[in-house]
Order: C-alpha cells, then sequence, then structure tokens
C-alpha cells in the first residue's frame, strides 16, 4: 500500500522500500514527494469561478492610497428539468469586490445586465452591527480576474474612439 494521506506514513518519515533513496517514493508518473510534500498536497484550495450578469451598476471607491475598489453584485443562474418534466429555474446572488486595474475596468465597461466571468476567492467580511450590537458576517468573492462576456458596446459616429463615418464625396 502506498501511502497518500500524513496518517498512514511511517513515524521515521522514510516512505521508500529499502535502497530506493532516503524520504523519496514515487506515487505515480515519476512524481518523488517527501512526507512534508504529501502534508502540502492537501493545502486548502480556495478558488472560485463564476459567469453571470450584473445586478446594479458598478460601485467604485478609492482608498486613501487611491486604489480603485469596485463593487458589483452577480446575478448567477441555473435551470434544470425536474422528475416530472417540468422546467425548474433559480438565481444565485453573489456579491463580488474588484480591486485595481480589474476594479477601474469593471467601472469603465459594465452596467447593470453586463455579462462577465469572474475568477476569485472566497472571503468572509465580519464586522460588529452598530444598532444591534451583533457580529454579523457575509460572504463574497474577492475578484482576481475580470473577463467581459458577450458583445462590445457600438461606438458613435460622434465619439472620438468610434469609426469615421463613411465620405461619400
Amino acid at each position: 500500500m502506498v501511502p497518500i494521506f500524513p496518517h498512514e506514513l511511517p513515524a521515521s518519515g522514510n516512505i521508500c522500500p529499502k535502497g530506493a533513496g532516503n524520504k523519496t517514493r514515487t506515487l505515480s508518473h515519476n512524481t518523488h514527494q517527501t512526507k512534508h510534500q504529501i502534508t502540502n498536497i492537501m493545502a486548502n484550495l480556495n478558488r472560485c469561478m463564476l459567469i453571470g450578469n450584473l445586478t446594479r451598476d458598478p460601485e467604485t471607491r478609492y482608498t486613501p492610497k487611491g486604489t480603485a475598489v469596485t463593487d458589483i453584485a452577480l446575478a448567477i443562474n441555473r435551470s434544470w428539468k425536474d422528475d416530472d418534466g417540468t422546467k425548474k429555474e433559480e438565481a444565485t446572488f453573489v456579491d463580488v469586490t474588484l480591486w485595481g486595474r480589474q476594479a477601474e475596468v469593471a467601472q469603465e465597461y459594465l452596467k447593470k445586465g453586463s455579462a462577465v466571468f469572474i475568477e476569485g476567492r472566497l472571503h468572509l467580511d465580519a464586522w460588529d452591527d452598530k444598532q444591534s450590537g451583533q457580529k454579523r458576517t457575509k460572504l463574497k468573492v474577492v475578484g482576481e480576474m475580470l473577463q467581459l462576456l458577450g458583445t462590445r458596446p457600438k461606438a458613435t459616429a460622434t465619439s472620438p474612439d468610434g469609426p469615421e463615418p463613411p465620405d461619400f464625396s
């Protein structure tokens, strides 16, 4: 049996057959790992990927040092058919905070209804409610990557960044 979990490792830390080298063991695909490395394999993972539509326009503020912080709210829709064949739908609402350049891009290009892909991590905000004195918490996503989905807004002929109107003269 190849030890996979830390509690299965011998107290000596040597997980190799005799003569195979000190503290290494080929687990699969020529991967040599020590007891310490095996323990690190079971580290935590905090990643989330979301695709949804904004439920409101982005709200941007700036830190005292001038870093942009933008809050957006996503609606993530899910549809399925139940056992009777009836179509069911539900929406999950998720608050997302973006920082730095991602925050600036969101403020500039997104608006209510915009489709977006967010990759980030979960974060638990905790605070004391000033009115009730109770501790409050809220789970949200800190966005680390933002990708705009859907079509680009069309530039108008009067826009300096838009295409020049055709010359028919």
